[in-house]
């Protein structure tokens, strides 16, 4: 059971989330992540403090306080829900894979192109710009004679190879 949870917004730690939950779902297509927090807005408190696209870090432990880290994402939508002192604003967003689910890479065709090469060119045209940066990519030794995508997504593209 989880006792402790701390939410890191855009570098900000709220430990105020009166509901918080995370959702992880396995499928053919790969692993994907959503969370919806809400908090109380009493007084305006919250009314400035999420915007669309913020980096969420979601920890949760059963001491304090809270280090594990459940999930990691961005801020996709925020509603505020209620008026006075009931006022409420909840947030939802989905993890960094949906970036990569978002971004579609265009006609392009590959031939005899080490696999490194066209994960690296894939990130260069497709995913500068989304603040997903990438690490680790090494030599594969595996040069592929013939690779086609055609409008699929970057996170397909990348299962494929």
């Amino acid at each position: 059971m989880v006792a402790y949870l701390r939410l890191t917004i855009a570098s900000v730690v709220y430990s105020d989330a009166e509901e918080c939950s995370v959702e992880s779902s396995i499928s053919e297509y790969g692993v994907s992540g959503n969370f919806e927090a809400s908090f109380s807005n009493f007084g305006g408190r919250h009314d400035n403090d999420f915007s669309i696209g913020n980096d969420v870090l979601i920890e949760a432990d059963t001491s304090s306080p809270a280090t594990t880290d459940i999930f990691r994402g961005i801020v996709e939508d925020i509603d505020f829900e209620g008026d006075g002192p009931e006022e409420r604003v909840r947030i939802r967003g989905r993890d960094y894979t949906a970036r990569l689910m978002d971004e579609i890479v265009e006609p392009e065709v590959y031939t005899d192109t080490e696999i490194s090469v066209i994960v690296n060119d894939i990130f260069d045209k497709y995913v500068s710009d989304t603040n997903i940066t990438r690490t680790g990519v090494s030599t594969t030794g595996v040069t592929l004679p013939r690779m086609v995508f055609n409008d699929v997504t970057v996170y397909e593209a990348l299962k494929r190879l």
